[in-house]
């Protein structure tokens, strides 16, 4: 069960995808330097979680505390995972892995293991009822769009605000 501490805090991990071709020749870009640290020009930023490139799909969700997630989710808490960074930085990679229907299993991003997780969870638990919503969206210049969303229709989802609950889409 997860302690009432863990359910409360943030946790940044970060993931470094392979330096293109010019970061190589202009010696910038990210690095890990070590299972917590990633070093951005010659300058060390701490994080709960570093994986470098080499880092498998199935290594980003085991270590990014995902499974406690949707043990919270399980238990009513929200969950959220959150993935940040400028354009071609593997975002949708991590949380959605690849998408063709004849990809491997062990490509598969966080978005697609968590929902099997969260069903063996339920068939584990012999419960028959489970209410659950999964948004995976994209914020990309104002432009608010469904990612579960099998078209590429991008029109702009509204972002509404409930006096209880806050912002949603």
């Amino acid at each position: 069960e997860p302690s009432s501490a863990s359910l409360e805090q943030v946790s940044v991990c970060v993931r470094v995808r392979p330096p293109a071709s010019h970061e190589k020749a202009g010696g910038k870009g990210l690095s890990v330097r070590d299972a917590a640290t990633i070093e951005v020009n010659s300058k060390l930023f701490s994080c709960a979680k570093a994986f470098d490139p080499s880092a498998t799909q199935q290594e980003v969700f085991e270590g990014c505390g995902v499974e406690e997630l949707l043990e919270a989710a399980m238990q009513g808490y929200r969950a959220t995972i959150f993935a940040y960074g400028q354009t071609g930085a593997g975002k949708t990679h991590t949380v959605l892995g690849e998408q063709s229907k004849d990809a491997a299993e062990d490509l598969e991003g966080l978005v697609p293991r968590g929902i099997r997780r969260l069903f063996e969870h339920k068939q584990a638990r012999h419960k028959r009822d489970i209410r659950m919503r999964v948004s995976c969206l994209e914020i990309y210049r104002e432009v608010v769009s469904d990612l579960l969303d099998g078209g590429r229709d991008r029109t702009s989802l509204p972002v509404r605000e409930h006096p209880k609950y806050g912002f949603f889409v």
